[in-house]
C-alpha cells in the first residue's frame, strides 16, 4: 500500500516531500510520488546517516528471516506507513482516553445522585436492582427476579452453618 489516509479533510492539503496529494474514494490521501523521489532518495540517504543505518539495520533483521534486503525507496514507503498506522493508534486511543473519562464523569455524577438524601434517593434504593444475572452472585446465591427488583438469593433455602449449634438429640426413655 503505498498511500496513507489521512483525517482532515482540507483544502491545503501537503504531504511532504516524496508524496503527492491525491483524491481517493475516501477523500484526500498522500500517494507516493516515485518519479519526484527517485534522484533525492540516494542523496537523503547519503546526507543522513541514521536513516542509512535504520536502513541496513532493517536488511539485517529481513536477512535473519531469509527475506530480501529493501531498497532506500522501499524504506521510505515503509516508514511512511508505520507513521501512518502510528497516528491513527494515536487518534484511537486519544478517542479511548476520552470515553472512559466520559463514562468515569457519568458514574460519579450517578453516584452523587444516588447519595442524596431524601425519599428520592430511599425509593431509588429499594427498587435498584443488585444483580442482573447469576453470575452476579456470589456462588451459593442465584439472581431472583420479584418483578420490581432482582437481588441474590438463596433460592428459598436457608442456607446456615449448623456448626457449633445446639441441636435437639432424641433420648430414649428408659424404664425401670
Amino acid at each position: 500500500m503505498f498511500a496513507s489516509k489521512t483525517d482532515d479533510a482540507v483544502e491545503d492539503f501537503s504531504c511532504g516531500p516524496g508524496f503527492k496529494p491525491v483524491q481517493g474514494d475516501d477523500g484526500p490521501c498522500c500517494a507516493y510520488d516515485f518519479d519526484a523521489i527517485e534522484d533525492t532518495t540516494e542523496t537523503l540517504f547519503e546526507n543522513n546517516s541514521v536513516l542509512r543505518t535504520q536502513l541496513d539495520e532493517k536488511n539485517k533483521s529481513r536477512k535473519k528471516f531469509g527475506l530480501g534486503p529493501i531498497s532506500p525507496e522501499e524504506f521510505v514507503v515503509l516508514q511512511a506507513e508505520i507513521h501512518a498506522m502510528e497516528r491513527e493508534q494515536s487518534l484511537v486511543q486519544s478517542e479511548l482516553k476520552q470515553t472512559i473519562v466520559q463514562e468515569r464523569q457519568s458514574q460519579a455524577e450517578e453516584e452523587e445522585r444516588r447519595k442524596r438524601p431524601g425519599l428520592q434517593s430511599f425509593m431509588n434504593s429499594i427498587f435498584e436492582d443488585t444483580c442482573q444475572s447469576n453470575y452476579d452472585c456470589s456462588q451459593p446465591e442465584v439472581c431472583c427476579d420479584f418483578g420490581f427488583k432482582k437481588v441474590c438469593c438463596s433460592s428459598g433455602n436457608y442456607n446456615r452453618n449448623i456448626e457449633n449449634e445446639l441441636a435437639l438429640i432424641r433420648v430414649p426413655k428408659t424404664y425401670d
